[in-house]
């Protein structure tokens, strides 16, 4: 049975948010998040729309400062993204408050974005600023690492015609330093 793409993208993004939601198995070691860990990430997507494909891909580091029984991020990202003949490449920093749930191995999250942006056609260059939040979900697959799933809404200010707004709905995985493990009893 032939399915249609609109099926096909609806399924494989259900099974990516299973697989981001669901955390660790049952009976692996799950991994809490601590003050002071550091976390490297890297998100990518690909999206095809009415012939027009966007390519984008983003690395991201950030630490973690205590906020009593929740932690506050700091984070920053580089990202880049070719749509047809533009590209584009930006770099932002956001502030975030992760509560954690399920014993810590997830931890849901709220973040206020503020960044620069440089696009350019050819040799024409446009700097745009885009400011805005992202609601998120880490799931620890373990002391060490981690998967996301962020939904992002940006203003984005600068444009010549007019200012803008964009969502965007991010995967990502991350890799934790100093970050302890759970203790072996």
């Amino acid at each position: 049975m032939s399915r249609t793409p609109r099926a096909r993208r609806g399924a494989a993004l259900a099974l990516a948010a299973g697989l981001v939601l669901a955390g660790p198995a049952r009976g692996a070691s799950q991994g809490t998040l601590h003050a002071g860990a550091v976390e490297l990430g890297a998100a990518g997507a690909a999206t095809r729309v009415e012939g027009l494909t966007t390519g984008g891909a983003a690395l991201r580091c950030g630490s973690f400062l205590d906020c009593g029984r929740a932690l506050a991020g700091i984070e920053g990202e580089i990202a880049y993204t070719h749509v047809s003949g533009l590209d584009r490449l930006g770099v932002e920093a956001n502030v975030s408050w992760q509560p954690p749930m399920s014993g810590g191995a997830a931890y849901p999250y709220v973040a206020l974005a503020s960044g620069l942006r440089q696009e350019w056609l050819g040799s024409f260059r446009e700097v745009r600023y885009p400011l805005g939040v992202t609601l998120g979900w880490r799931s620890m697959l373990g002391a060490r690492a981690a998967t996301r799933i962020e939904y992002r809404f940006r203003r984005v200010l600068g444009d010549p015609v007019a200012d803008y707004s964009e969502q965007e709905l991010r995967f990502g995985v991350s890799v934790l330093f100093r970050n302890p493990a759970p203790r072996r009893d």
